[in-house]
């Protein structure tokens, strides 16, 4: 299904489709493995799906040399491709970590992300007159390593027993994400966005809150069910499958390729635009809508993330932001079942 509309959306055969979506797992090993062991000279990587796929792959210096030592003999050997990178990605990180501090302390509401290709961090102001004009006041100057764009950017809520099912709510209702357990007590549940009003009902039975994180761009909760036999599997609504491994966000490639399903939009695939979304979500270029708020997105049986908005820049939907699994156990200490 993911592969048919890779294929259908890309233009190549779905032998060719189920390729490129095997390698992806690939490529977050090799991406990870840059973090952790190059951090002074990795400036990032993305997938590069048309005209021709490749994986671009970023470095300061010795980049021909140092990705030998990755890739010989690989899977991926054959589509990297080296480029050159002004700074390492650690250098962007931490320039987006100062300036949305930054923007905190000004009281300025924007939004932050960062372009892998071109090597920047990108900051989303709605008035650039009134930033530089607070900017004055604190001493501080914008990195040439951040670009500045002024935009009208909205983070529409979605909001208005694995996953895939709808939650009603106080407010509308919601669509559940992937099956969770809590690391300490082994109890199971559902997780959904943070922003789905408790009470959430399924089915008409009123769920048991476990834990949400609902502040600056943290969106997650969980609800602890009785009388459900919850499952490692999501719906897409015209089929089911089994969730039997995650994608943390460190792994989710820009350009890699991922599907979403929402109660009220369905199913739909596209790619990763940003994987550092104001610092710990991930940005695509496909859409939802109200109530598809918390649905589960993945690639094949990996889990992804959960929904938390519709994305709007200027006035225009371009695209939607989910949370990254690995922010269900951070904030709220519960696992996905993959089992």
């Amino acid at each position: 299904m993911d592969a048919q509309a890779y294929a259908t959306a890309i233009g190549v055969s779905k032998r060719e489709a189920l390729r490129r979506l095997r390698l992806q797992a690939k490529i977050g090993e090799l991406e990870l493995q840059l973090l952790q062991n190059e951090p002074e000279i990795f400036g990032g990587l993305y997938i590069q799906n048309i005209p021709t796929y490749r994986v671009v792959v970023l470095f300061t210096k010795n980049g021909e040399e140092v990705i030998k030592n990755y890739i010989v003999g690989s899977s991926v050997q054959d589509v990297i491709e080296v480029k050159p990178a002004r700074v390492p990605l650690k250098t962007l990180e931490a320039e987006q970590n100062r300036i949305i501090a930054l923007t905190k302390r000004l009281g300025q509401v924007v939004h932050t992300g960062r372009n892998v290709a071109d090597n920047v961090v990108e900051l989303y102001v709605g008035n650039l007159a009134e930033f530089n004009a607070d900017l004055t006041g604190v001493s501080e100057n914008i990195s040439p390593n951040v670009r500045i764009i002024q935009a009208n950017v909205q983070l529409r809520n979605v909001a208005d027993l694995y996953g895939g099912f709808r939650l009603d709510t106080a407010l509308g209702f919601c669509t559940s994400g992937f099956s969770v357990k809590k690391s300490s007590t082994g109890k199971r549940g559902i997780a959904t966005a943070g922003h789905c009003t408790d009470p959430i009902r399924y089915s008409g039975k009123q769920l048991n809150f476990g834990g949400e994180v609902h502040t600056g761009a943290y969106d997650v909760a969980w609800y602890k069910t009785t009388g459900f036999t919850i499952l490692n599997r999501i719906s897409t609504g015209g089929s089911i499958r089994s969730i039997t491994s995650t994608r943390i966000r460190s792994q989710q490639s820009v350009g890699a390729y991922v599907c979403k399903y929402g109660i009220s939009s369905g199913y739909a695939c596209g790619q990763v635009v940003d994987n550092v979304w104001d610092g710990v979500n991930v940005r695509t270029n496909y859409l939802v809508d109200g109530g598809d708020s918390g649905g589960p997105n993945f690639v094949g049986n990996d889990a992804w993330g959960t929904t938390i908005s519709e994305l709007f820049i200027n006035n225009q939907e371009v695209g939607m932001v989910y949370s990254p699994v690995d922010n269900l156990n951070g904030l709220l200490g519960v696992q996905v079942l993959i089992q």
